[in-house]
């Protein structure tokens, strides 16, 4: 927590955070090329299918065929292009450390990447896509790669390429906004975006809001005490307590001393959806299964009627993100301190999914396959422990099946107890018994 505490403390007024999830189908193509076994003909090409079939299956069904990507869009005010350049270096290299602090891995992505990105949204993660030239870009070019052929938008959902979509954002927020909220939402296992836009407050400007919020409230306690003195005829009545201008008063309160004495920041917090749906009644189900989830959380999803545009051009990772609320009136945010906003933690679990890594079971927490490289660590030793019985034999040989099916590795096994004697025959390997009666020795 006190990790992505620090992180949003490194942002100011000047710059704007915008973190995106996108739930989307997995590009098959893509997920054969970097994942699936290539045949060798080596007489181990059946292996290889089944263990294709293994992954295939952990993949399609243990995620539904859906995987959540993360993103963090950075939007900074500057006075040129080489200001801001400098800003996004500086910003770049503080999320850097603190998302590596958490140990997640950050990858920034140039501009091709971020056509790639608005491409899998707006056509589909299967579409082919060439990449972009300078030339194309000063052009403009990159909107005919990217976009749909058309959009449709109506009252509370829109139309492109044949999808249907509905853009919601949140109304009513608890007072504790927890994670499990947009974990819950990602479970669902549908196409989807989950947008948290970020603006920050000045320091000055916060402390002087608060204080002109908490003496305002403090005069309309000063005038509630007196009627109610009047009243009861000079008797002390405390006409607030459990009020909710007695609770408004004391959050106030401690909102202040969280900005004076725990080194916090005030920001403006925004959460949206966009959900995508092959029909309009399967929209119509997508929706009533978001809202049966953010019940649970006391949450409010409103529509945005007539503004599903302008609630589209927010949700996409472009850094778009506040227009949406300035521009229509429509109060969708929320203020919040740097540790209510900390809560919400997309960066909390590690995917471990190198290209031609080693199968090493599923995250429990994402339910994404482990596919894990050994050989890029410092150390890549490894060590199996457990208690008898666990399983230890059968997570070696699966680990030196999967190596030998998929790698040029050469195996040597040193086996007292004779337990790999068949796996090394299935898979075409010499055995040799070195002892004081064998014709080999040391």
């Amino acid at each position: 927590m006190q990790i992505y505490i620090d992180l949003l403390n490194g942002f100011d007024s000047t710059a704007s955070l915008q973190i995106t999830l996108l739930n989307s189908k997995i590009n098959k193509e893509e997920f054969e090329d970097k994942l699936l076994l290539k045949n060798k003909n080596d007489g181990l090409d059946a292996e290889r299918q089944e263990f294709n079939e293994i992954l295939h299956d952990k993949i399609m069904h243990g995620q539904n065929g859906i995987q959540c990507r993360k993103f963090i869009t950075v939007t900074v005010a500057a006075i040129n292009f080489d200001a801001a350049s400098t800003r996004f270096f500086n910003i770049e290299s503080h999320l850097i450390n603190c998302l590596g602090r958490l140990g997640t891995e950050l990858i920034a992505l140039n501009a091709n990447n971020r056509v790639r990105l608005i491409s899998d949204i707006l056509r589909d993660v299967d579409s082919k896509i060439y990449p972009v030239s300078r030339e194309e870009f000063a052009r403009r070019s990159e909107k005919m790669i990217c976009c749909p052929d058309y959009f449709e938008f109506k009252k509370d959902y829109f139309m492109y390429n044949d999808k249907y979509a509905r853009c919601l954002y949140f109304k009513k927020l608890p007072q504790s906004v927890m994670d499990t909220i947009f974990k819950d939402i990602i479970e669902m296992n549908q196409s989807l975006i989950i947008s948290k836009n970020v603006e920050f407050v000045e320091q000055s400007e916060a402390l002087t809001l608060l204080h002109r919020k908490i003496t305002d409230m403090k005069q309309e306690e000063i005038i509630k005490v007196k009627k109610a003195s009047s009243a009861s005829n000079g008797a002390f009545v405390d006409p607030i307590e459990g009020t909710q201008l007695a609770i408004d008063k004391a959050q106030a309160q401690e909102f202040l001393e969280d900005l004076q004495e725990r080194n916090q920041k005030m920001t403006l917090c925004q959460f949206l959806v966009m959900l995508t749906a092959d029909s309009f009644d399967e929209l119509q189900q997508n929706t009533e299964a978001l809202e049966i989830i953010l019940r649970k959380y006391q949450i409010e999803p409103i529509n945005a009627p007539y503004r599903q545009e302008q609630a589209f051009s927010s949700i996409l990772p472009v850094g778009n993100s506040i227009s949406f609320d300035k521009e229509h009136n429509i109060q969708t945010r929320r203020t919040m301190s740097s540790e209510s906003t900390a809560v919400f933690m997309p960066f909390n679990s590690r995917e471990l999914l190198h290209e031609n890594g080693l199968f090493y079971g599923q995250n429990k927490l994402t339910k994404s396959v482990i596919m894990f490289d050994r050989k890029k660590l410092k150390n890549p030793n490894g060590f199996i422990f457990g208690v008898p019985g666990s399983g230890k034999s059968f997570a070696a040989k699966l680990e030196m099946i999967f190596s030998i099916l998929s790698t040029n590795d050469e195996i040597l096994i040193v086996d007292p107890e004779r337990e790999y004697t068949a796996l090394a025959e299935l898979l075409g390997g010499e055995v040799i018994y070195i002892s004081e009666n064998s014709q080999t020795h040391i």
